[in-house]
């Protein structure tokens, strides 16, 4: 379960504040998102961040 929620991504500081203080959503989801159905980048969508996904990592063992 852990796997389709946690994510990492690079944000800048100015992103950070709006994310953390303007939204309020540093430790939490908006309000309506739900658990088992909310998509897991919900914030960022709200702060109108915008997401470049790599698909070319290592993980490290």
């Amino acid at each position: 379960m852990l796997e389709r929620f946690l994510r990492v991504a690079h944000i800048t500081r100015e992103e950070a504040r709006l994310l953390d203080h303007e939204l309020g959503l540093k430790t939490s989801m908006p309000e309506d998102w739900d658990f088992e159905t909310g998509s897991v980048t919900r914030r960022l969508e709200e702060a109108k961040i915008a997401l470049h996904i790599e698909r070319n990592f290592s993980t490290a063992q």
